[in-house]
């Protein structure tokens, strides 16, 4: 692998850790979170949801990938799946 396809693929990576901490974040903006009541171990507020940022920065991945990469190409049907 050269050095420029390296860069590449850590620009990529980075991109996506950037998509999901911005979908975290926006969904902390908005209020998504989980309270306390007498049945919870927690005493603050406690963002929820954290999974959407790493499926969201997935799907968009997979979906460059598919668009972009030749070699990573799935077929079709594959994808759709």
């Amino acid at each position: 692998m050269t050095l420029t396809a390296l860069l590449r693929h850590l620009v990529f990576a980075a991109a996506l850790a950037l998509l999901s901490a911005v979908v975290v974040r926006l969904m902390i903006a908005v209020r998504v979170l989980d309270r306390p009541d007498p049945r919870k171990v927690h005493t603050q507020e406690t963002p929820k949801g954290g999974g959407v940022g790493v499926v969201v920065a997935f799907l968009v991945g997979i979906a460059v990938l598919y668009r972009f990469a030749e070699f990573g190409r799935l077929a079709d049907p594959y994808f759709i799946a």
